[in-house]
């Protein structure tokens, strides 16, 4: 397991998201490779789908072939109904998922408010509690909520970050179809 001593490091950096393209790259070519232990095995197909991902791309000739449809009228006016289609149906599962999320986080809401008033002792328990703590448990105790604290604000950056993600790829479907709009007029 030593062997692989480095790979786990750089798991460790690449969870944490402090990891340098070339340490991505090594990452990258670690789990596309034939020959993986197997307690490392879990994370192969993350990485293989990942790589796929990036593999994909527009032809060379795209550009051209969309000023092409452009140009032509009729070709225009068919075109334009349907990405119109296409967009409506993606704002409608834009609107959907919004709403799923909605009732999903009121769900998680009264999830963890019930779990609190169920777990929490009663104010006499935090008291005796409290009195029977030494200081290595007391600080035990504060380095662990510091600790979770800062974990959820790290998942809070990353679903934050992953939203202006796809608000950037919509608005980049919204000015397609602008333009598709002037070029009808």
């Amino acid at each position: 397991m030593k062997k692989y001593q480095h790979i786990e490091q750089l798991l460790d950096k690449y969870w944490e998201g402090e990891t340098t393209l070339a340490e991505d790259k090594t990452l990258q070519k670690f789990f596309t490779s034939e020959t993986i232990p197997v307690e490392l095995q879990t994370f192969q197909s993350l990485f293989q789908a990942k790589s796929d991902i990036q593999r994909q791309s527009l032809s060379d000739d795209f550009d051209s072939n969309l000023l092409a449809m452009l140009d032509t009228s009729p070709k225009v006016v068919q075109m334009a109904t349907t990405s119109e289609n296409i967009v409506n149906t993606q704002n409608i599962q834009a609107a959907e998922l919004q709403k799923w999320r909605w009732i999903a986080g009121i769900a998680a809401s009264v999830a963890l408010f019930l779990a609190v008033y169920i777990v929490m002792p009663r104010t006499e328990t935090i008291e005796i509690a409290k009195s029977e703590l030494n200081e290595k448990d007391h600080k035990e105790a504060l380095k662990s909520y510091e600790q979770t604290k800062m974990a959820l604000m790290f998942v809070s950056a990353k679903m934050n970050q992953g939203a202006q993600t796809a608000a950037k790829g919509l608005s980049k479907v919204k000015n397609l179809n602008q333009i598709i709009n002037q070029t009808e007029q």
